[in-house]
């Protein structure tokens, strides 16, 4: 990505490629993210970013490349994470860049016009980081659900929320459904939407 010069793009995806455990240091997707958004012809018009994770290689100095990433897109409108993990990864350092989507009173708040957000994972997670999850994306959508002003930047109010966690086929639908439309809830007034 380090050669490419795109400045006017507006949809970007970013999906890492290769085994992590083969890629040398300098090859490293996140940090080829983060060169290609601070370059003097990055992309600042990016409307809508679909960005893949692979739950097992994030840590916490990925996470925080990660948030690097996204402070680079203030015109950002469309988000959708992916999240790919594997039946024995836990969720760890990845739950980082969701706490860095919430909005706080004290500090700038990232993508302050996005309008729309898709958190979608594969395979699935443990039951204790299924609800680790929900709460996180509760906390996300609860705290973008009406438009104001944090530190100077106005925050635009998310319209829409959608939530895809895959779980084992012996789990109780009932149980995820139920909680996962309550991330709906919590733009009430809006057309967010939940599904299990």
């Amino acid at each position: 990505m380090r050669s490419i010069v795109a400045p006017n793009i507006q949809e970007l995806s970013f999906c890492p490629l290769g085994e992590p455990r083969l890629r040398l240091p300098e090859d490293d997707p996140y940090n080829s993210l983060l060169t290609f958004l601070s370059s003097p012809q990055s992309p600042h018009a990016v409307r809508e970013l679909r960005l893949q994770v692979h739950a097992s290689e994030v840590n916490e100095g990925a996470a925080r490349i990660l948030a690097s990433c996204l402070e680079r897109l203030d015109n950002l409108r469309v988000l959708q994470l992916v999240y790919l993990a594997e039946p024995t990864d836990i969720l760890g350092a990845s739950q980082e860049l969701l706490r860095a989507l919430c909005v706080r009173d004290d500090g700038r708040p990232l993508l302050p016009n996005l309008q729309s957000m898709e958190f979608k994972s594969t395979k699935y997670y443990r039951i204790a980081d299924r609800e680790t999850l929900q709460i996180l994306l509760e906390t996300v959508a609860s705290s973008r659900n009406a438009q104001r002003v944090v530190f100077g930047t106005d925050v635009v109010a998310l319209r829409d929320f959608e939530v895809d966690i895959s779980q084992r086929e012996w789990s109780s639908d009932s149980v995820s459904r139920t909680s996962l439309m309550s991330v709906a809830g919590i733009l009430s007034g809006s057309a967010g939407r939940g599904k299990a």
